[in-house]
């Protein structure tokens, strides 16, 4: 079932529009399921549910209905009623062993959990659930919308059958009279044995005409014969049936049963199954078909050992599976590219590779995860062989399913500066309503390094701040980033008005401050706050023969009551941040914190970690002494500027995982559990005071912390000689200065040193009007490495402010001479280019439908920017009765560096990977033999199937039964 009792799992919900009431998340096993009872009840409305609703901006746990940041768009119908205005996608992630619900919005994830351990009970077995009236969809994988978390770690919720489950039911009950029919709430698993009690079906299907009705079987879950089998004549006095491939299904009275070959041989079968007893004697039987060893999956053997060995299975493990299931090259028969190769059955003889990995002694993977790798190096194995190592392929299933979806796959070549894709002949799709496109450009974190322009939040706070990566980025686990401030040479783009929005004391404007003026003022920690003149005291000066203010009194914007008397100096006007900027300066808790120091860095990991350290209380109890030796203080790290220096012995803090050079987070300390102790050794720092017997306030406590982010020498001191001291404190930490990973921002800054020419990255610039753009790179240096590509943008007047022309050592260029010829930045070094990326989104470059054959151009695909792309194929489901015109697309992506296949090569490698891949894959489904068309045979073997009772449908037939059932007390 779907039920699962631990790890972490991923599945998606997709609400379609005009949808009411959705409540989206998990139930636990203890969840009570009442069928035919009437309910208004929705997932989360009792103590065994937990269900976000954004709807009403709601998380739903115990009936209660608690607040939550997130908002679906919703609108009111004619009914009156709230409704989703568009189509939604939930995605939720299940971390069952931390206990923690995630939630997100069309792929764009909270910050926080939505529910967390303190709501989700240790030890509960949970699965999915959504209730709605409406029309919706359930996703449990592998095909997803959008993508888990980005920590990682999470699977497809298992038990799924592949696809979107549909949720809605417009059919319910009697399919031709609805009215009566309007909601429908799943909670979790249907399993259609145990929840299914009798099919009951419309008259229609049993007084189908003739001329409707179907003979042929449809057969599926066998690879190549796959396919829909029409009756074609008479084999041994029974049916003889015959697909579009020429494949044929017989009756062998030799052996007494069905078989279906692949040409039309009646020596021969690829699969075969006994005459069902209870079945018309007439038709295929619908189970009991066995499928032959090859068709079940088969590797090169050399490929195989090789892949389990580089996996880290154990080489004797890997000699075992082979000696199990190995066939040489003389003794399989098969042709094309396995022919001459000793090869590897998943199935052989009646043993399968998934019964003989469970033999083996604790591997360090899944038998699904082996044979994969096997897949997979067959296929580079290929690429290879046709000098295309570097090389990725993209494609779809053939055919690709006929329902409604959209699947979806990125394909990366590391380092390259464009992508280069090419479209076998043949690529088709069945109309204009299955669409391929390709999406490529935009930002890409895993190419952004040195030099890339960042966003940063800091610790406790929702304010950001901009910086350059200096440091990590791309690849590594961490990033540090110079942060923006504006006395840095290296942002010195501000103009007049930034500057006269830093506007100091008064003084320089006769008519400023006066009444009612809304002014900075200087507050007895040091800091500046906003406030109102509300009176001004003036006297006379003798010498200007004019009265001019000596002080001020003001009202403080929070309502603080002390401090209010001001002289001159201690006034100034508003600061304004610069335009287009995020400074340090515009923090101001932050922004005192480096002083004389104009580096001023931050250290962001990619995954960042919070931890609260909790220590023991009691007259014996170790104080934090007796494991922090030290806290030291760093400058240079405004964000945060005190760290753990080392430890002296054991403790709470590492044994929560805090390790030297951690932050000690001062706002979550001073805020947390501890406030009260920790404000007692802070007591009167910068003139703050709390009166006797009272709780300090938010307020009180923001303008202490503010105090010490002012004077952090003195904090520090107080740190080591009191904090030090205490126990029974608790106190917060992080290994980063963010709580947050940081964002990209569309620039980036190419820094070039005094003898690293332009040139010597950039081949060439483009220019279209008054566009500049880098053509092409010879190799990577700072613009590479910043994240710069084809499609991003030379920013001219920024790019000359970053290098004034009157430094000594700046180059003599001007916006004129670069738009006649860019390419005279190439032969210039010691020079900073700034990049804009216009499009930070990826953007759609490519799309085609209907076959490649037919029209070839429609298929051809221009340079793509950058080193990532991502592929789609969207489809409303139609062509269920033309698989050949479902076939979907194969393509081969290629870096520049890479040569240029010549079409026949293409189609070659195309051929035989298609070959490779299906071979080495074998049948992935169960296969079936159905009846095409529903009529009474069918359905009557499909209750067969799952034990379910069968009878038409009368005009009120199902009416009449629920009351009885409802009377009777049979609730299931």
């Amino acid at each position: 079932g779907l039920q699962q009792s631990k790890g972490k799992y991923y599945f998606e919900v997709i609400l379609h529009k005009d949808c009411v009431v959705p409540q989206v998340g998990i139930l636990s096993s203890e969840f009570l399921k009442t069928p035919y009872a009437a309910s208004a009840q929705g997932v989360g409305d009792d103590a065994n549910g937990w269900g976000v609703d954004g709807q009403n901006s709601a998380r739903w746990h115990n009936g209660q209905a608690m607040a939550w940041g997130t908002v679906w768009p919703s609108a009111v119908l004619p009914t009156g009623e709230r409704a989703l205005s568009e189509d939604t996608v939930v995605g939720v992630a299940v971390d069952i062993d931390r206990r923690s619900v995630c939630i997100a919005l069309n792929g764009v994830w909270e910050n926080s959990a939505a529910f967390g351990p303190e709501e989700i009970p240790d030890g509960v077995s949970l699965y999915p659930a959504v209730s709605l009236k409406g029309r919706a969809g359930i996703a449990l994988g592998p095909d997803f919308k959008h993508a888990p978390p980005p920590d990682g770690g999470f699977s497809p919720w298992p038990g799924g059958s592949g696809g979107v489950a549909r949720l809605d039911c417009p059919h319910l009950g009697n399919s031709e009279v609805l009215r009566i029919y309007k909601e429908v709430q799943i909670h979790g698993e249907v399993s259609l044995k145990r929840n299914v009690q009798r099919l009951v079906a419309a008259s229609k299907y049993r007084v189908k005409p003739k001329t409707q009705r179907s003979f042929a079987v449809r057969v599926a879950g066998v690879g190549a014969i796959a396919g829909t089998y029409q009756r074609v004549g008479a084999h041994a006095d029974r049916p003889l049936y015959r697909s579009e491939t020429g494949a044929i299904i017989y009756w062998r009275p030799e052996s007494k049963t069905w078989c279906i070959n692949d040409k039309e041989d009646f020596t021969a079968f690829r699969c075969c199954a006994p005459e069902d007893p209870n079945f018309d004697s007439n038709e295929p039987p619908r189970v009991g078909w066995a499928t032959p060893d090859d068709e079940c999956g088969i590797l090169d053997a050399g490929i195989f050992k090789k892949a389990l060995e580089d996996k880290g299975l154990r080489s004797d493990d890997v000699r075992r599976l082979y000696e199990v299931l190995n066939v040489k090259k003389d003794g399989h028969g098969l042709a094309g590219w396995f022919a001459d190769r000793d090869l590897v059955f998943r199935q052989l003889n009646g043993r399968n590779f998934d019964n003989e990995w469970k033999q083996l002694n604790d591997p360090p993977f899944a038998a699904e995860e082996a044979w994969q790798a096997g897949v997979e190096a067959s296929q580079q194995s290929l690429l290879a062989d046709a000098g295309l190592a570097a090389c990725e392929v993209v494609e779809t299933a053939h055919p690709y399913e006929a329902r409604t979806h959209t699947w979806h796959q990125e394909v990366k070549i590391p380092g390259a500066d464009s992508l280069h894709v090419h479209f076998s002949q043949k690529c088709c799709t069945f109309d204009n309503c299955a669409t391929a496109r390709i999406f490529a450009g935009g930002l890409h974190r895993n190419a952004a390094g040195i030099g890339a322009r960042v966003e940063v939040v800091p610790m406790g706070s929702t304010s950001k701040v901009w910086g350059t990566v200096c440091g990590g980025g791309a690849g590594t686990s961490a990033w540090t980033v110079r942060l923006d401030h504006r006395d840095d040479g290296a942002l010195a783009d501000s103009n007049a008005a930034d500057e006269a929005g830093e506007a100091g004391v008064a003084g320089g404007d006769e008519e400023w401050p006066k009444e009612g003026d809304e002014v900075e003022a200087r507050y007895k920690t040091g800091f500046w706050y906003k406030a109102k003149i509300i009176e001004i005291e003036t006297e006379v000066d003798w010498y200007k023969a004019e009265r001019v203010p000596v002080s001020y009194k003001i009202a403080w914007k929070d309502g603080e009551k002390e401090d209010i008397e001001k002289t001159p100096s201690q006034i100034r006007r508003v600061s304004v941040a610069r335009e287009n900027h995020k400074d340090l300066e515009d923090l101001p808790r932050y922004g005192s914190v480096p002083g004389s120091s104009s580096l001023c860095c931050a250290l962001c990991l990619e995954n960042p970690r919070s931890v609260q350290v909790k220590y023991s209380a009691g007259k014996k109890a170790p104080p934090v002494g007796d494991e922090i030796a030290a806290f030291k203080l760093d400058r240079g790290s405004p964000l945060a500027p005190v760290s753990v220096a080392g430890f002296t012995g054991t403790g709470p803090a590492q044994d929560a995982g805090v390790e030297a050079g951690w932050f000690l987070d001062l706002e979550k300390s001073m805020k947390g559990p501890s406030k009260s102790k920790l404000v007692q050794v802070f007591k009167g720092f910068g003139g703050v005071t709390i009166p006797e017997g009272t709780k300090p306030s938010i307020k009180v406590v923001n303008r202490l912390l503010d105090a010490i982010f002012g004077d952090l020498d003195e904090a520090l001191k107080r740190l080591n000689s009191q904090v030090r001291g205490l126990s029974g404190v608790t106190l917060h930490f992080s290994n980063s200065c963010s709580p947050q990973q940081v964002k990209l921002l569309p620039e980036a800054f190419a820094q070039y040193s005094a003898g690293q020419k332009v040139g010597s990255e950039i081949e060439a610039f483009s220019l279209v009007g008054e566009v500049i753009r880098p053509r092409s790179f010879s190799s990577c240096g700072p613009a590479s490495a910043a994240g710069v590509r084809s499609d991003w943008v030379l920013d001219i007047d920024r790019t000359l402010t970053h290098n004034p022309q009157g430094q000594a050592k700046a180059p003599k260029i001007s916006k004129e001479k670069l738009l006649k010829n860019p390419d005279k930045l190439l032969n210039m070094s010691g020079i900073t280019l700034v990049f804009t990326q216009p499009h930070p989104q990826k953007t759609k470059l490519f799309e085609a439908y209907g076959s490649a054959e037919g029209n070839p151009s429609s298929w051809e695909c221009a340079e793509l920017p950058g080193d990532v792309a991502d592929f789609q194929l969207e489809t409303d489901g139609d062509g269920k009765d033309y698989p050949d015109q479902r076939w979907g697309f194969w393509a081969l992506v290629r870096g520049t560096d890479t040569p240029v296949p010549s079409s026949e090569k293409l189609e070659e490698l195309a051929e035989r990977w298609m070959d490779v891949r299906q071979k080495a894959l074998g049948r992935q489904d169960e296969m079936s033999v159905e009846r095409d068309g529903w009529d009474e045979a069918r359905l009557r073997a499909l209750c067969a199937r799952h034990g379910w009772e069968f009878e038409w449908m009368t005009e009120d037939g199902e009416r009449r039964r629920r009351v009885g059932e409802l009377t009777a007390g049979d609730f299931g």
